[in-house]
């Protein structure tokens, strides 16, 4: 990683060892494959004989807790199901919050023209985008003029995620990370606050929908379109909650800034696709874009499924 041909090392490796191997990480055994079959009976058709459990939760439960990232069986469907009924239909998309934060985002770009590192102001836009929906407020990333208390917020989370993947690392070890980094319970703690906060306005919106019902509550115009907002409708505990979130923020965070990082980075190498591009787009006019509007470019889809194919940005499940 530190010579940056982490992809080309993969792609070694599996020339060299075939398309399904078995190694050694640290004392853990681990599978590697790339064959199409093997990884769809892992999460698809026998996930129940598949689980994460026993390697995530014990290294990852004082930040996260119990959800689907750290669980199996009926914790991992429970999980889910508080999940999925914000993350069907038009409720998970909303194209306008979006193209705030992207001005508010291109507001930064220098304005003389310069060379600028794009890739930081992109994870910090979908980080912004993934909050504003799982939160029902924005942090404020994407901006200069984030509060102390919300930065903090943003560290600690980022300290919380790689602890968490290094103590998943060490294995049977984890309990000495304690000693090369003493402050990741501090930053769990920080986080917990911090989100705890919006839990305690999700369930006042609860006793609320459960006092007034739905329709008053629309004709108040008080029924955001908040995933943790959805999940206060289906469970009242604030641990459950809390530990739900993180884990929603945790698989949102940065998979879709990698890559439309990785887009940029290849169409910058590519300036006849890049125009090809251009052109599809402007086919839409000055319409209102919506999710059906760019469903209908398909140039842009077929871009955006060569670059998950050069540039991976999810390559490994433990």
């Amino acid at each position: 990683m530190r010579d940056e041909r982490y992809l080309q090392e993969l792609t070694w490796r599996y020339d060299k060892m075939g398309r399904t191997f078995k190694t050694k990480s640290l004392w853990s055994p681990c599978i590697s494959s790339i064959e199409p079959e093997n990884i769809q009976a892992v999460f698809g058709s026998r996930a129940d004989q598949w689980g994460v459990q026993p390697l995530r939760l014990s290294a990852q439960s004082a930040f996260c807790g119990h959800g689907f990232i750290t669980t199996d069986g009926p914790v991992w469907e429970r999980s889910r199901a508080l999940l999925q009924p914000s993350l069907n239909g038009k409720n998970a998309i909303d194209l306008a919050a979006l193209e705030r934060l992207l001005t508010a985002m291109m507001a930064r770009f220098p304005p003389d023209g310069s060379t600028f590192d794009l890739q930081p102001m992109l994870f910090s836009l979908f980080l912004d985008n993934a909050i504003l929906f799982l939160f029902g407020e924005s942090v404020e990333a994407v901006s200069e003029d984030i509060s102390t208390e919300r930065e903090d917020f943003l560290n600690a989370f980022d300290h919380c995620m790689f602890g968490s993947a290094v103590r998943i690392a060490l294995g049977p070890l984890k309990p000495l990370y304690r000693l090369v980094d003493s402050k990741w319970l501090t930053a769990c703690d920080t986080t917990h606050r911090f989100v705890e906060r919006y839990v305690q306005k999700a369930l006042q919106y609860r006793w609320s929908h459960d006092k007034h019902g739905e329709s008053e509550m629309a004709s108040t115009g008080q029924t955001p379109h908040v995933l943790l907002c959805d999940m206060a409708k289906l469970t009242d505990d604030p641990l459950e909650l809390r530990d739900g979130l993180l884990q929603a923020l945790m698989a949102a965070q940065k998979t879709t800034a990698a890559l439309i990082s990785n887009v940029f980075f290849l169409l910058a190498r590519h300036p006849a696709v890049w125009q090809t591009l251009r052109e599809e787009v402007l086919l839409l006019g000055d319409s209102n874009v919506d999710q059906q509007s760019l469903q209908s470019l398909d140039y842009l889809s077929n871009i955006l499924k060569e670059s998950r194919v050069l540039s991976q940005t999810c390559l490994l499940f433990a």
